[in-house]
């Protein structure tokens, strides 16, 4: 079985020589993002990729505060907050993970123990898009596959804001939210296969 590979540069997955498709591409098709100002658009992007990032460090413990920007400090409280009230245990931040039987594969954010379940956790730094079911059960589904996360994980959403958190539980079924993932990636393929 060939090794998941990511080039950085593409921001593209290959297994062996066969390029998939990203969780993030896939639902892209089922958002419209065309009336959001550019602008706004990309600043809200750079703003996730920096709090990724500054989560990721955090769990991993290698976070240096003092060169974290001056409007990032906000976030990172409400970051800390978030772990100190619910006792979230983060296991793993920012794992890659692919399904080869239904051909995708993405970088899901974090994963470890709420309470005594284990949970995968999508972060966000804007509004919760209403395709995440979608994107958490893609990610566990992939990593359920290759026998990495139990069946009884749970899924959720973390919205982080400067002077605020919310924590959105994914109440819908895993099935139904995998099984609509599954969908788009035929319509992604198709598409592409079509040119559209």
């Amino acid at each position: 079985m060939p090794e998941l590979r990511f080039d950085e540069a593409a921001h593209a997955y290959y297994l062996g020589a066969r390029r998939l498709p990203s969780v993030t591409q896939v639902l892209a098709q089922l958002e419209d993002w065309s009336k959001v100002d550019p602008v706004a658009l990309e600043t809200a992007r750079v703003r996730g990729q920096h709090i990724h990032r500054m989560v990721e460090l955090d769990v991993h413990g290698n976070l240096d505060e003092d060169s974290l920007a001056p409007e990032y400090h906000g976030y990172l409280r409400q970051w800390r907050k978030f772990l100190a009230e619910t006792r979230f245990k983060p296991l793993l931040a920012e794992c890659r993970v692919h399904d080869e039987r239904y051909g995708y594969a993405g970088t899901f954010d974090l994963a470890g123990t709420l309470s005594t379940q284990f949970a995968l956790v999508d972060v966000k730094s804007g509004l919760v898009p209403r395709t995440v079911p979608l994107q958490t059960a893609a990610y566990l589904g992939a990593a359920q596959h290759r026998g990495k996360f139990p069946a009884s994980a749970t899924r959720a959403a973390l919205r982080l804001h400067e002077d605020h958190y919310r924590f959105f539980p994914i109440e819908t079924p895993f099935a139904s939210d995998l099984g609509d993932f599954i969908a788009a990636v035929r319509l992604h393929n198709w598409r592409e296969r079509n040119g559209c």
